[in-house]
């Protein structure tokens, strides 16, 4: 797996009978694990715990090249990894039974190109992940782009942008795109979709995007952005700024709960049936 990049199966994947797939995926300079670790202790990643919880759920996070600076790597544009991460889910199983996204920040725009993607597709396989979707959990998720959108400009500068940073933008006509076509599958494959909300701002000396230093006290999604999607319940708005919203230090936590409630919900979803059968019982 080249530099830790793909999908990594966390816990329950081994089990055959597994009623669901959850599916971690991080955001703008985040990765696989350490976005999910409060502190970055490994002690507190909290994906691993769901399993203790759901023995019939399988967990798995997502790992991407999402450096925002062109001087690391030039990165792929959102709808390219999102093609390029929707053949991995093929080859690895995912999405030939029910499966969520738990997603941060830009890995919820990329989970949009996904399911919006398969479902266009001429490919069966590809078009099963959409089928098979329950919806996603969004953790602070710019869909209508990024409300800090001063802090871009000044990554911009510093680090030499790539085009990633670009379609983060703030009314960004591509995310006004998908978004259209995300809430028309929505309502069409029935998906729950959740939102939770940082009400925080970066402060002075915290790291963005785990890269570097901003110069100021500020806030990366506004509450309209990571709300303006179809949300099965209104957003929830949580005591975190956009890095610390994903990063959990207990069970109690109430992102950590919710979580847990949403999961029940999806496994309360009965199968959808199978068109050719249910053609042949009306014969």
């Amino acid at each position: 797996m080249k530099n830790n990049l793909g999908i990594h199966a966390i816990a329950g994947t081994e089990n055959s009978q597994r009623k669901l797939d959850v599916l971690f995926i991080h955001g703008l300079g985040g990765d696989a694990f350490t976005t999910w670790q409060y502190e970055n202790k490994a002690e507190y990643f909290w994906p691993k715990g769901l399993v203790g919880d759901f023995p019939e759920v399988g967990v798995w996070t997502i790992a991407y090249g999402a450096t925002p600076s062109r001087w690391v790597e030039d990165v792929m544009p959102m709808e390219r990894r999102a093609t390029n991460l929707l053949k991995q889910f093929v080859l690895s199983g995912i999405g030939k039974r029910p499966f969520t996204f738990v997603a941060h920040s830009m890995g919820g725009l990329i989970a949009k190109y996904i399911l919006t993607q398969a479902e266009i597709s001429n490919d069966p396989d590809y078009q099963e992940v959409a089928d098979n979707c329950r919806g996603v959990i969004f953790l602070a998720v710019p869909h209508a782009g990024s409300g800090g959108s001063n802090a871009l400009g000044y990554v911009n500068v510093l680090v030499r942008g790539n085009y990633i940073l670009k379609q983060l933008a703030k009314d960004s006509a591509a995310l006004n795109n998908v978004d259209n076509h995300f809430r028309q599958l929505s309502k069409r494959k029935g998906l729950r979709n959740y939102a939770f909300i940082e009400t925080k701002e970066v402060r002075i000396r915290t790291k963005l995007l785990c890269f570097f230093s901003i110069p100021k006290g500020i806030k990366i999604v506004s509450e309209t952005s990571a709300s303006a999607t179809e949300l099965a319940e209104p957003p929830v708005p949580m005591e975190d700024d956009h890095l610390s919203i994903c990063k959990l230090d207990s069970k109690d936590n109430l992102l950590y709960q919710s979580v847990i409630d949403i999961i029940k919900k999806y496994l309360a979803v009965r199968p959808k049936e199978d068109p050719e059968k249910k053609r042949l019982k009306t014969k």
